[in-house]
């Protein structure tokens, strides 16, 4: 029995093994989490540290431990839809990036083939690009919107601690290590910034810095200072090597505080064509991979979409014009559990 490339079943086998580009922000702090039924998505937010058990007498009733507060958010997520439109004819003149010019497409079923698995490639990509999108937004501001045509704008907050989140003084910023009356130290703000976490979170595991802000770390006396040491205190290492995404790299290990420094490069495209990076210049994170960040996915609304998915494709056919679409559909959401367990700071 022949297979159908277009059926959807195939295609959403088919999308279960496209690669997928690297997002290290997704791949770093987030978990995936099975498809919700239903249009709605619920988020509790866990608040609180870790708490110790207190002593009590054997002859008394007990200490009362009330259960862990949190609140829910509720919200639709918005959708993200795009199709592409093959027409009859794409195979006598297209050709696929890489294919030698005026070679002539000679199997029209394997074009075909090759050109449906780079449209689902693309519009996979672009989805994924939207929620490392989402990802940095939560990260950076504890928020972040969706909005787009025929839905109003939904804010998700995560209300996390205002005090994780800062921008550094003008006398503590990285750059004004030169400047009289400075008290830039870098490695001590970290360790200070870690502690404050730890707090009300967890323990902070990983730094990760855009290129500007590494550059400064790197140059400032107080590293220079820290890393000197290293020889006969073991305090750390600096030995850049790679990680498997192009557009980040491992940097560095500390020893007070005792966390890994990654350098995130990662950009998108915007509606201008105007390439953005995910991490404004001068950005330093702080986080846990362990900590609760999930990806979540609310119910496709399509008579082909039998049971929950993350990545809904399907293609149809229409006369005016002529030609297959293929769709691809999703309703993600970033669910930051434990906001409370991560921080940003602007140090330039």
């Amino acid at each position: 029995m022949a297979i159908n490339m277009y059926a959807t079943r195939v295609l959403l086998q088919t999308l279960q093994y496209i690669k997928k580009p690297c997002s290290y922000l997704l791949d770093t702090f987030t978990q995936k989490q099975k498809p919700t039924r239903g249009k709605y998505i619920d988020i509790d937010i866990v608040r609180g540290g870790q708490k110790m058990a207190a002593f009590v007498s054997p002859v008394t009733k007990g200490e009362h431990v009330k259960k862990d507060a949190f609140k829910t958010l509720s919200f639709q997520p918005g959708y993200t839809k795009e199709f592409m439109l093959f027409q009859a004819g794409d195979g006598d003149d297209d050709r696929t990036a890489g294919q030698t010019i005026y070679a002539g497409n000679d199997n029209a079923q394997s074009f075909e083939e090759q050109q449906l698995k780079d449209g689902l490639s693309k519009l996979l990509n672009r989805i994924l690009v939207r929620e490392e999108w989402m990802a940095s937004q939560a990260l950076l501001y504890g928020k972040y919107s969706m909005k787009g045509d025929n839905f109003p704008e939904v804010i998700v907050d995560f209300d996390p601690k205002s005090a994780h989140f800062i921008t550094l003084a003008t006398g503590n910023k990285w750059n004004a290590n030169l400047t009289v009356g400075s008290v830039s130290s870098p490695i001590q703000f970290l360790r200070a910034h870690c502690n404050l976490i730890f707090k009300s979170g967890r323990k902070v595991v990983r730094i990760t810095m855009d290129p500007k802000a590494a550059q400064l770390f790197l140059d400032h006396p107080d590293t220079k200072d820290y890393f000197s040491n290293q020889k006969n205190y073991n305090y750390g290492f600096v030995e850049p090597k790679p990680i498997g995404d192009d557009n980040a790299y491992f940097l560095c290990k500390l020893l007070d505080p005792a966390v890994e420094i990654y350098v995130y490069s990662g950009s998108y495209e915007d509606k201008d064509g105007n390439a953005v990076n995910f991490l404004p210049d001068y950005t330093v994170l702080f986080g846990n991979p362990n900590s609760r960040f999930e990806r979540r996915y609310a119910s496709i609304y399509d008579k082909k979409c039998m049971y929950p998915v993350d990545y809904f494709a399907k293609t149809y056919e229409e006369d005016n014009p002529s030609g297959v679409y293929l769709l691809v559909q999703s309703a993600p959401v970033l669910a930051f559990v434990e906001p409370d367990s991560f921080g940003r700071a602007f140090v330039a």
